[in-house]
C-alpha cells in the first residue's frame, strides 16, 4: 500500500473534485479509470445537503469513482486495521507514505491515541484510515501506546523502508497502487 501523493486544501466538494482531477491528470494517472483511481470517502458524503445533492454525487459527477462502506467502521478498527499495515507485529512494513505527503507525515507523528477527537491533526488521518480500513479488512484489540509505539519504531527505522519502496514504487509500473 503506497500512499503517493496528497491534496490538503480547505474548499468545497466541486473545488475538492477539481484538485484530485488535476493532480491525476499532473502525475499520469487516468481518474476515469477505476482500475486505477478509487476514491474512498466518509460513509455520511452519501447524505444529501442544502442544495439535494450528496458530496458523493458530486465526486461522480466529476468523473471521479467511489468505493467505501455505507457506514463508518469504528475508529480503533480503522486506526488498527493502519497500524498493522505500517508495522505488523512480525515487524512486516506494507505501508509506505512517500515523503511528499507531508501533511500525512505530520499528522501521523502528532497524533496520540489519547485526545484524537480535539486534535487537529485527525483530518488527514481519517482521509487515510478509511482506505486502509476498507481495503486491508484488518481488525483487532487496539493497545493504548499503539500510535507512540509505532512512531518511536519508524523514528528507529530511519525511514530507510520507506525509501527502499520509493525506489520500488518508481520502478514499477502505476498500476492498481491505492
Amino acid at each position: 500500500w503506497y500512499a503517493v501523493g496528497e491534496i490538503s486544501q480547505p474548499g468545497t466538494t466541486q473545488e475538492h473534485a477539481a484538485r484530485i482531477v488535476e493532480w491525476c491528470e499532473k502525475h499520469d494517472f487516468d481518474y476515469k479509470d477505476r482500475n486505477r483511481v478509487i476514491l474512498t470517502p466518509d460513509a455520511s458524503g452519501s447524505n444529501k445537503n442544502h442544495t439535494g445533492t450528496s458530496d458523493h454525487a458530486l465526486l461522480r459527477q466529476a468523473g471521479l469513482h467511489l468505493d467505501g462502506p455505507t457506514s463508518n467502521p469504528l475508529i480503533k478498527d480503522r486506526d488498527n486495521a493502519t497500524l498493522r499495515l505500517m508495522r505488523s507485529a512480525t515487524g512486516e512494513v506494507r505501508f509506505f507514505i512517500d515523503p511528499s505527503c507531508t501533511s500525512l507525515i505530520e499528522s501521523f507523528s502528532k497524533l496520540r491515541a489519547t485526545g484524537r477527537d480535539r486534535s487537529p491533526y485527525t483530518h488527514a488521518i481519517d482521509a487515510c484510515t478509511y482506505v486502509l480500513h476498507h481495503f486491508a479488512r484488518v481488525e483487532s484489540a487496539p493497545d493504548p501506546n499503539v500510535w507512540l509505539a509505532a512512531a518511536k519504531a519508524r523514528a528507529a527505522d530511519g525511514n530507510a523502508a520507506h525509501e527502499a519502496a520509493r525506489r520500488q514504487l518508481t520502478q514499477r509500473p502505476r498500476k492498481h497502487q491505492r
